[in-house]
């Protein structure tokens, strides 16, 4: 499974590595300005949206297919995917409280301020990949379109309230919840991913 990671890892590189510099200085660039917040979001769930657009040059490339005929399993072909998507909207989310220890001090509220849009990070995969695993980039996309619509409306409205940046004292483990459900249905949306994969036939 590490070859997967790497593959992907390289190809990311090779085809947003513009996108990724992009988001890289426009979150530095938002540093200096009074309201990061949308910045952050949208870094996160951009980034995040990197992991399962790979499905779409393996398919592309029928790099999927060739990769059964490898000693490799469907399940860690599967898991691969969950796995790095996992690790990029984890960058994303450590850039981004870099991001903001630089705006407003070292704080432990600076890490809890990144848990919603790390939680969003997560959410997006969770429901993309299973539909594309299972029928497909180009018969899955139009409905994760529409679902990334949705989190970006979440990601303006979340950037706009109060939650978004809330004071220790009003902390109330609200987004510790958030990140522990979206946690769970990472994993449980990992599972189903498995089980459909496997059902697929090529």
């Amino acid at each position: 499974m590490k070859g997967l990671l790497v593959k992907d890892f390289m190809l990311i590189y090779k085809i947003g590595k513009v996108y990724l510099i992009f988001i890289a200085v426009m979150l530095l660039g938002g540093a200096a300005f009074s309201n990061i917040s949308f910045l952050s979001y949208y870094a996160v769930v951009f980034i995040s949206i990197l992991g399962p657009n790979t499905i779409a040059y393996d398919e592309r490339d029928r790099w999927d297919k060739f990769a059964l005929t490898l000693p490799i399993t469907k399940s860690q072909y599967v898991s691969s995917k969950y796995l790095l998507s996992f690790i990029l909207t984890s960058g994303a989310a450590l850039m981004c409280a870099v991001v903001f220890i630089l705006h407003d001090g070292f704080s432990v509220n600076c890490f809890l301020s990144v848990l919603p849009s790390f939680a969003l990070g997560l959410f997006y995969p969770a429901v993309s990949l299973p539909v594309m695993l299972r029928f497909g980039y180009a018969k899955g996309k139009i409905p994760i379109i529409f679902l990334a619509g949705i989190i970006g409306g979440l990601s303006v409205l979340l950037s706009k309230t109060k939650i978004l940046m809330p004071q220790l004292s009003e902390f109330n483990y609200l987004f510790l919840i958030l990140f522990a459900v979206i946690t769970m249905v990472f994993v449980l949306s990992w599972a189903i991913a498995v089980k459909l994969f496997k059902n697929r036939e090529f």
